[in-house]
């Protein structure tokens, strides 16, 4: 049974066009655009999905401060999976 109060509030319940009007630019997110590796450490509800989708390409087609990156981003959801398949 789906619970009919439950929040909305994850990144992973939103749609593109929620988290591209949702979305506000933290301090260095220029940084974080440059075709690098990242390593996004932070606790529970401190953004870390919301930035990760922020720059999925379905996200950054619909906002208009960020539209030339130089790489596409591609969000995949893990929730769901079973990783202990992948363990040995």
């Amino acid at each position: 049974m789906i619970n009919p109060f439950r929040l909305k509030n994850q990144a992973d319940d939103m749609e593109p066009d929620e988290i591209a009007s949702l979305f506000g630019e933290p301090p260095g997110f220029e940084k974080f655009l440059q075709p690098t590796h990242h390593f996004l450490i932070g606790g529970r509800g401190s953004g870390k999905t919301t930035l990760l989708r922020a720059v999925c390409s379905s996200v950054i087609d619909r906002r208009t401060e960020q539209k030339n990156v130089p790489f596409t981003g591609v969000y995949i959801p893990f929730k769901g999976f079973e990783v202990g398949r992948f363990v040995r």
